[in-house]
C-alpha cells in the first residue's frame, strides 16, 4: 500500500467506487476459473496465491457500473492479465512482443471489430484514451516500486530509469514521475472539459469518457484494498514460468 504522502500526490478528481457484484464476482472467480476450468494450470499453492490478488475486485473497481453480465468477461481477462503479467515477468523483450501480438489477437477475437470511426476516430478521443491508460501506469510505478526492488526487478522501474538516465537521487526521480502524472492527469481533465461537438450521439460519448476516469481512481481502490504487491502475494515466477512452458531470459524458444 502507497503511503500516505505519495498517496496524496497522485491525485484522482474522480470518485472511487466498486461494482456492486465484487465479491459475488470474486467467489466465481476463486471457484469456476481457478478451482475449476483452470485447476491444474500451475502448482497448487501458486493458485492459492493468485486467489490473493483479488482480480475480480481489480476489475470491479476499474469498471464499478457493468452489469453482472458485462464485468463477468471484464473479471476473466483481469484474471489473465495479471496471469500474464506474473507469468513474463522475467522474460525476453522478443518474448513480450510476441506475448503481446497473440493477446491482442485474443482480445480482438482475431478481428477488428468496426466501431463508430467517427467517434473513436477522433484526436481527442484516442488522445483521452491514450491518458486513460497513462494514468493508472504512473500509479502503478508508485505502487509496484517496492515490490520491483525486493524481486530483483528494479530494472524494470520507471522510477529507477529516470534515476539512471538524469543522474539524479532517488527523490528527485520520484518527483520528475509526480510531474509526468500531473501533466496527464491536467490534459485528461482540459480535453473531458473542451469535447468537440458529436451531435446526436454527444451525451452518450460524455458518458463513455466519464467513466474513463473510473480506471485511474480504480487504482486508488486497488491498492487500499487489495495486497497484490505484498510480500505475502508475491508469485513464485520462475515456477510459474516452468509451469506454463515460458522461456526465460537466456534460453531459446
Amino acid at each position: 500500500m502507497l503511503d500516505d504522502e505519495t498517496s496524496a500526490r497522485l491525485r484522482h478528481p474522480f470518485p472511487t467506487l466498486v461494482n456492486p457484484h465484487a465479491a459475488d464476482m470474486q467467489e466465481h472467480t476463486d471457484r469456476v476459473w481457478i478451482d475449476g476450468e483452470c485447476a491444474g494450470c500451475v502448482p497448487p499453492d501458486i493458485a492459492e496465491r493468485s486467489k490473493k490478488t483479488r482480480a475480480a475486485y481489480v476489475a470491479s473497481y476499474f469498471y464499478p457500473m457493468a452489469t453482472w453480465e458485462r464485468l463477468k468477461p471484464l473479471a476473466r481477462m483481469m484474471l489473465f492479465s495479471l496471469h500474464q503479467d506474473d507469468i513474463h515477468e522475467r522474460v525476453t523483450p522478443r518474448v513480450v512482443r510476441a506475448v503481446r501480438e497473440r493477446t491482442v489477437a485474443v482480445a480482438r477475437g482475431k478481428a477488428t471489430v468496426h466501431q463508430a470511426g467517427e467517434i473513436h476516430g477522433r484526436p481527442t478521443v484516442r488522445r483521452l484514451k491514450s491518458l486513460a491508460v497513462r494514468l493508472p501506469g504512473w500509479f502503478n510505478e508508485f505502487q509496484s516500486y517496492d515490490k520491483d526492488q525486493r524481486t530483483g526487478m528494479g530494472n524494470l522501474s520507471l522510477i529507477n530509469v529516470v534515476r539512471r538516465e538524469r543522474s539524479c537521487s532517488l527523490a528527485d526521480a520520484r518527483e520528475w514521475v509526480f510531474r509526468l502524472h500531473e501533466k496527464d492527469l491536467d490534459e485528461f481533465a482540459r480535453l473531458q472539459r473542451n469535447l468537440p461537438d458529436f451531435r446526436e450521439g454527444h451525451d452518450a460519448v460524455e458518458n463513455h469518457i466519464h467513466h474513463f476516469g473510473f480506471v485511474g481512481s480504480g487504482r486508488r481502490g486497488v491498492d487500499a484494498k487489495i495486497s497484490r504487491y505484498d510480500p505475502g502475494t508475491y508469485t513464485d515466477h520462475h515456477r510459474l514460468a516452468l509451469a506454463a512452458r515460458v522461456p526465460g531470459p537466456g534460453t531459446k524458444g
